[in-house]
């Protein structure tokens, strides 16, 4: 990764100046498209290049998730129906009381869903 930020950099260097025209002068280079990523050197081996298309698939796109929480509600004639769901951890610190601290959450946990950002399950307050 530190390869393909590094070939993704350019800098201004200087300036030219030439019939009043000022042009700054550009060092360094910017990848094009996902071509210019697959072509970059990553190292040599047994005196072969080996490019970053040789060891990786370059795509454009965000990385797919690699975590989901679902929350599975059983629905009108006994279906299931699965939807998206946040997991929330929670830790007190050493030294507070765990009970202000819970009371303090359940008031924020109110505040949320009194602004309709999340519902109610059977395993709420």
């Amino acid at each position: 990764m530190g390869k393909i930020a590094a070939a993704n950099r350019s800098f201004v260097v200087g300036a030219l100046q030439e019939a009043g025209v000022h042009q700054p002068v550009v060092a360094g280079q910017t990848l094009q498209g996902v071509s210019d990523i697959g072509l970059l050197l990553i190292t040599t081996r047994d005196g072969r290049a080996v490019y970053v298309r040789d060891v990786s698939t370059v795509v454009v796109g965000g990385a797919p998730p690699e975590n989901r929480v679902w929350q599975l509600e059983i629905g009108a004639e006994r279906t299931v129906a699965q939807r998206p769901a946040v997991s929330i951890a929670l830790a007190k610190r050493k030294g507070t009381n765990a009970v202000d601290v819970s009371h303090g959450l359940m008031r924020q946990l109110e505040l949320v869903h009194g602004r309709g950002w999340c519902r109610k399950t059977s395993r709420s307050r």
